[in-house]
């Protein structure tokens, strides 16, 4: 399953709230971000009981522009809030169960791509 996508498009189309952050790597030399998650496949409107209830993708931004992130170690950290602007940044509000604190990610891209692993 990979389309390149606007960053309203992907949002738009499916659920990352209760998925995992595992993994955020950004490349300013090339303008391109890659977040890991451990998505929650069960919370999408496609979902089928012959699906997987969780696997591991990668969302790979193109055209990176902005990335913001503070830097901290990951813990699986909880998706639980996702804002998508008409200027195609994305912030993700995740939550750290060690640290018990809320941390935001902000990414502007022309495009992305979901990429599934598993």
């Amino acid at each position: 399953m990979e389309k390149i996508m606007t960053l309203p498009e992907l949002f738009k189309k499916y659920t990352f709230h209760d998925s995992l952050l595992e993994k955020a790597d950004y490349s300013p030399t090339d303008k391109n971000a890659v977040l890991e998650i451990d998505f929650c496949y069960w919370q999408q409107n496609d979902y089928t009981d012959a699906m997987p209830e969780t696997g591991i993708i990668h969302l790979r931004f193109s055209g990176v522009t902005e990335f913001s992130f503070p830097a901290y170690p990951l813990n699986s950290d909880e998706i639980v809030r996702i804002r998508c602007d008409s200027h195609n940044t994305v912030i993700l509000t995740v939550y750290n169960d060690l640290t018990e604190e809320y941390h935001e990610l902000s990414v502007t891209a022309d495009s992305v791509i979901m990429e599934t692993l598993e």
